[in-house]
């Protein structure tokens, strides 16, 4: 997926969309409960259960912090390209 950021060529940056798109990085609680939800109710959960649940929240956090990554990496060239915030 890539990120965009605003409008580049008319030399103008729309803030709002990149505000817009930051929420999208953190975890909403039906996220965290989906990846509770994996966990067996049946028992206790053991070290390998959460092994399993942190693999798929790595996972998860590894995606988001290569978005950020490339959010961060466009900002910067809008910036160094003189764009206005």
């Amino acid at each position: 997926m890539e990120v965009a950021i605003g409008d580049l060529s008319a030399g103008k940056f729309d803030g709002s969309a990149l505000s817009s798109r930051h929420k999208k990085f953190g975890y909403a609680l039906p996220q965290i409960k989906e990846l509770l939800d994996s966990l067996p109710n049946e028992r206790t959960p053991t070290a390998e259960d959460w092994e399993q649940l942190s693999e798929k929240f790595r996972e998860s956090l590894d995606e988001k912090i290569e978005k950020l990554q490339k959010c961060v990496t466009r900002y910067r060239t809008a910036l160094g390209a003189g764009v206005y915030l």
